[in-house]
């Protein structure tokens, strides 16, 4: 193994054939699984006697890591197998293994499997692995069982715990009980961290509960912690689902004054909350490039449904221009932001372009997209033009949804092709897809405005089966077809159906 000088070479230094090296070693080289694999079976092949407690330890923590989770639990069976007592730290790291792979039920088995090992006990390594597992499976009340059962085995919670068990409860959109375990936690001998705290103002954002989140941070003082930018960041984003701009407002300028610098989440917050406040929202972009912050397609989304609100049709299409010219955002989101904004705007060849245009900007339009292009086209009257696009739809990936083919046939209706509207509510059934009130009326005014009353009549009585309210209009012009062609009865019928 040595070159000349009596140098060691560095070739066998790091090769699989220095069979002797201890596990941990072996597994530090490893790039990939099929090389964890390997190693991890070159160890299983090696006399029992060379093998050690700790070396299959590490070998379980290593497969962990990898997400191996499976081999994990074969190396602590073998343990068993072989003569090998697991210890509590072994233990932990086949559980750890499972939690990373989503197995909660095993990690389950496991920590209960623990005292059934002679001398051994859970700890609180164990339990806290298993309460973030729960948690992250959305059993939180599982996960609370376990933090609350935590006294009986005669442990304290620590900040893992908490912070774990306030998670679970957090993923579990249960505000109420983040809230009674956050005021629960000091009598447990534990102070809340901040980690802890903006867990629970998530949660109170989650359930658009903005004057608990606003609460929770008014208290941080009185706790001596620090609210941090996370903090601010999900209170803003609490106060922009309560349209509360000015305390927005001042919750920006109260971070600025603690010397933190807001981020992209913090400003796409800001910027939601403007409600209909263009040179608002125009100033906040301003104060994001200002400390070198460049907006991405989250604050752009925001900034353009600030345009929305306030119907500023013109400023909403330049924001969305400077978006994609000056910083090249021109995600999925942003561009179905755009024909949204297109479409109310009835700027329909806008919105065709920006769906024929993403491609080239390197997205692909996704239903969405293409329905709200189609609804564009039906807003403007072209009906022509949403015929054309659903049939460069269908030649897409893309497979036409109910919303889809609702818009094409309300396309159809004002193009009184009322025959090509049935047909594409006989295809509806034919895929499973529940025609709705929107396609009902569509075809209603489709069939009679064709004075195709016959089809028109079994569409209605279609709709009164289904317990849909066809509107009145439909009604209307369903029966003037009828008492155009002589069918005074059915006609007042009809009107008495629409009250």
């Amino acid at each position: 193994s040595k070159g000349h000088g009596g140098e060691e070479n560095p070739v066998l230094r790091g090769s699989s054939f220095g069979r002797e090296q201890p596990l941990p070693a072996m597994l530090a080289r490893c790039r990939s699984t099929e090389e964890v694999l390997e190693e991890v079976q070159r160890w299983r092949n090696r006399d029992r006697r060379e093998q050690t407690l700790g070396e299959r330890t590490a070998g379980v923590s290593a497969l962990g890591r990898w997400s191996l989770w499976l081999q994990a639990l074969a190396l602590l069976g073998e343990a068993r197998s072989t003569g090998f007592a697991p210890d509590i730290v072994l233990y932990g790291a086949a559980m750890a293994a499972c939690a990373r792979g989503a197995q909660w039920l095993r990690v389950m088995e496991l920590l209960n499997e623990i005292p059934s090992e002679g001398g051994l006990r859970r700890n609180l390594v164990t339990s806290n692995i298993a309460i973030a597992a729960c948690g992250r499976a959305s059993q939180w009340k599982l996960a609370l069982h376990l933090f609350e059962d935590l006294a009986s085995w005669g442990m304290r919670p620590d900040v893992v715990s908490s912070a774990s068990a306030l998670s679970a409860c957090a993923q579990g959109h249960q505000w109420q009980a983040v809230l009674a375990l956050l005021g629960a936690i000091p009598e447990k001998m534990v102070e809340p961290s901040i980690v802890s705290y903006n867990t629970a103002v998530s949660a109170c954002e989650r359930a658009q509960r903005w004057m608990d989140a606003l609460s929770l941070v008014s208290s941080l003082h009185s706790r001596r912690l620090q609210p941090d930018v996370v903090t601010y960041s999900t209170l803003m984003s609490a106060l922009e689902k309560g349209h509360h701009w000015s305390k927005a407002s001042s919750t920006l300028s109260e971070m600025r004054g603690r010397d933190l610098v807001p981020n992209i989440i913090t400003f796409s917050a800001a910027i939601r909350a403007c409600g209909a406040a263009v040179p608002m929202m125009v100033g906040l972009l301003e104060d994001m490039r200002s400390i070198g912050l460049t907006p991405n397609a989250l604050t752009y989304s925001a900034a353009l449904s600030v345009c929305v609100r306030a119907a500023h049709w013109s400023a909403a299409l330049a924001l969305f221009e400077e978006a994609r010219v000056r910083d090249r955002v021109s995600d999925r989101i942003m561009c179905n932001a755009a024909v949204a904004v297109c479409a109310r705007a009835s700027r329909w060849e806008a919105a065709l372009g920006v769906v024929h245009s993403m491609e080239t900007w390197g997205s692909t339009p996704d239903v969405v997209s293409w329905n709200t292009a189609l609804s564009a086209c039906e807003r403007g009257s072209e009906w022509a033009c949403a015929l054309g696009l659903f049939e460069h739809m269908q030649t897409s990936s893309i497979a036409p949804d109910v919303i889809s083919r609702s818009s094409l046939i309300s396309a159809c209706a004002q193009g009184r092709l009322w025959k090509a509207a049935l047909d594409q509510m006989q295809i509806m059934r034919s895929s499973s897809m529940e025609p709705n009130l929107i396609t009902y009326n569509a075809s209603v005014y489709a069939t009679a405005a064709a004075q195709a009353w016959p089809q028109a009549l079994v569409l209605v009585s279609e709709m009164h089966a289904a317990r849909l309210e066809c509107d009145l209009d439909a009604h209307a012009i369903a029966a003037e077809s009828l008492l155009a062609a002589g069918r005074t009865q059915e006609a007042l019928g009809l009107y008495r159906r629409a009250g």
